[in-house]
């Protein structure tokens, strides 16, 4: 439940620009079918990591 916090709050917080949004929509997307299935998997297992959105592509 923590993790599913702070990744709201990171989200929430580092999408500016337009590909920011599109690929923070990408992220809330993947989290809530974690959510829904009841487990959360990679990368919403383990805190989000301390980098720009953008730069975090790669783990969708």
């Amino acid at each position: 439940r923590q993790n599913v916090v702070k990744w709201l709050r990171f989200l929430k917080a580092n999408a500016k620009t337009i590909q920011e949004l599109k690929l923070r929509n990408e992220f809330m997307y993947h989290l809530v079918k974690n959510i829904n299935a009841g487990a959360l998997e990679p990368p919403f297992d383990n805190p989000p990591p301390d980098s720009p959105l953008m730069s975090m592509i790669s783990l969708l």
